[in-house]
């Protein structure tokens, strides 16, 4: 049976939380957050992503143990890529957007 609350989800753009749970096979990954990823049609990975958890890795921040590539591919996952016209209207988000503290690549993924 359908989970009513949530709708099923054609395409999906994760968050570099949830990509690095995906990968680690973390419960902080709900089930039914699971089987959305599971069950969509595409889903999809941010070049700022990728440059956030290569960040986090180096600052000693984030441990992330193997190939992000190798990963995305054997979870099915898709490259998608930052373009110019991305950050130019990443700068334009409206500040409200839980304000300008964030870095960079949180503002190209919202």
């Amino acid at each position: 049976m359908a989970n009513l609350w949530m709708p099923a989800a054609s395409k999906l753009l994760l968050d570099t939380n949830v990509l690095v749970w995906w990968v680690a096979g973390s419960s902080r990954l709900s089930l039914s957050a699971r089987k959305t990823i599971q069950d969509a049609e595409a889903v999809y990975v941010s070049a700022a992503t990728a440059w956030e958890i290569a960040t986090k890795v180096h600052q000693g921040k984030l441990e992330f143990n193997g190939d992000l590539r190798e990963e995305m591919r054997t979870s099915g996952f898709q490259p998608l890529a930052i373009q110019i016209e991305h950050a130019v209207a990443a700068a334009t988000l409206p500040m409200h957007h839980r304000g300008w503290h964030r870095p960079g690549w949180s503002r190209l993924r919202s």
